[in-house]
């Protein structure tokens, strides 16, 4: 019996957050990404933040355009809170004032610092979701030209637990107390 409670905890735990990018680290390349005006930057083989082979260069070679990629996520539950974490660096700061981006729902969440970053850094925001699929989009040239490279995306529950989660945890803890009341 304590094998099934145990099995059962264990699987509400895995589908309550299984929320995350399809391939954040870029390992060997970009797909699961939508890349946007990317034309003189995109996927690059090379270590990336993590050590392994892939990262994001976001750049359109000055033009007009604001280079970006994008992922949508499913699976989020309505009234959760959740942290979204990666690691960017510049590769050149022509302008200053030019920022790197971090976009939920075409919304800017995050706002990077408008200077020279010359080492993967890592930044993370949180929010509150209030749709079930989002598309979290990572931006750069926005308002001049400056390029960043980004790597290695995580999304993660915070600390509060669904109300199913909740529910199911009391019903194992009464069903426990009774069988140990019962011998």
């Amino acid at each position: 019996m304590k094998l099934l409670v145990f099995a059962g905890l264990a699987v509400m735990a895995t589908s309550a957050f299984s929320q995350n990018f399809v391939n954040p680290n870029f390992a060997g390349d970009a797909s699961g990404w939508s890349v946007l005006d990317c034309d003189f930057g995109g996927y690059q083989n090379s270590a990336g933040q993590d050590g392994n082979i892939g990262w994001m260069w976001l750049n359109s070679n000055g033009t007009s355009t604001v280079p970006r990629i994008e992922q949508t996520v499913g699976g989020f539950t309505v009234g959760n809170s959740y942290t979204v974490s990666g690691w960017f660096h510049t590769l050149v700061i022509y302008n200053s004032g030019d920022p790197f981006l971090a976009t939920l729902n075409g919304n800017v969440i995050f706002t990077g610092p408008d200077a020279r970053v010359d080492n993967w850094t890592q930044f993370s925001y949180n929010f509150v979701a209030t749709q079930s699929s989002n598309t979290f989009g990572f931006e750069a040239e926005v308002l001049k030209d400056s390029d960043f490279a980004v790597d290695s995306f995580n999304i993660s529950p915070n600390a509060v637990p669904e109300p199913m989660t909740l529910a199911g945890l009391a019903g194992f803890a009464l069903l426990a107390r009774r069988r140990k009341a019962t011998k």
